[in-house]
C-alpha cells in the first residue's frame, strides 16, 4: 500500500511531495501500528476457537459416555450448536481482514480496514445478544436435568457464580470495544481524512 502511494507520489510535482511525504510516514506509523494490534486479534482468536471447541468437546463426551436424562441431553446439543456458531461468527468477522487487499491505495485501504475493525468493535459490544443470551437456555437444560434436586442456596449459589461469570465477560469486552478498538478507529478516521484532503 505504502509503495504505491510513494511510486504515484514521485510521479507528481515537487509541491505535492513536499505536503504528502509526511503523510505517508504518518499513515506508516499507523500501519505498524494496526499490524501489532492485529497480532492481538489473532491470538484472541486461536484462545476464543480453542475454548468454543473445547465446550464443543467436553458437552459431547457427556452426551456419549453419560447417562443424562432428556433435559440435560437437549441441553447439551444446544451448548454444543451454540459452541460452533460461537466460532464461527468470531471466524467470519476476522475473515472480512483477509479479503482487504494490499494492492490498493492507501485511501482505499484504509476504508476497508476501517470498516473491519467497526465490524470487530460491533461485535464485542453486541457479545450479549450473540454469545451470552443465547447460551443460557442449553445451561438451564442441563442444569435442571443433572440435578435430582434442588435447594434454594444451592440454586441462588449458581445462579450468582454464573451470572458473575457472564458479566464479567461482558464488562471485558465492552472495556475492550472503548478502549482498544475506538481509539484506533479514530486514528483511522483521521487519516481517511486527510487521505482525502489530498486527493481533492
Amino acid at each position: 500500500m505504502i509503495e504505491n502511494e510513494l511510486i504515484n507520489l514521485w510521479k507528481g510535482s515537487d509541491e505535492n511531495i513536499r505536503i504528502n511525504i509526511g503523510k505517508i510516514v504518518d499513515t506508516y506509523r499507523l500501519e505498524k501500528n494496526i499490524s501489532k494490534f492485529d497480532k492481538i486479534l489473532a491470538f484472541r482468536n486461536l484462545r476464543e476457537y480453542t475454548a468454543g471447541i473445547l465446550v464443543a468437546i467436553v458437552f459431547t463426551g457427556y452426551l456419549i459416555y453419560l447417562n443424562l436424562t432428556p433435559i440435560a441431553k437437549a441441553g447439551a446439543v444446544l451448548i454444543i450448536l451454540h459452541s460452533f456458531y460461537y466460532v464461527w461468527r468470531i471466524w467470519n468477522t476476522r475473515n472480512k481482514k483477509n479479503n482487504i487487499s494490499n494492492n490498493e491505495s492507501i485511501l482505499r485501504e484504509l476504508t476497508e480496514i476501517r470498516a473491519y475493525y467497526e465490524q470487530e468493535m460491533i461485535l464485542l459490544k453486541s457479545i450479549l445478544y450473540w454469545a451470552i443470551l443465547p447460551i443460557i437456555p442449553g445451561f438451564i437444560l442441563f442444569y435442571i436435568g443433572t440435578h435430582s434436586s434442588f435447594t434454594l442456596i444451592n440454586v441462588g449459589r449458581d445462579i450468582i457464580i454464573i451470572l458473575s461469570i457472564f458479566v464479567v465477560i461482558w464488562w471485558l469486552n465492552q472495556n475492550a470495544a472503548k478502549k482498544k478498538f475506538l481509539p484506533l478507529i479514530k486514528d483511522i478516521d483521521d487519516k481517511i481524512k486527510e487521505w482525502e484532503n489530498i486527493k481533492d
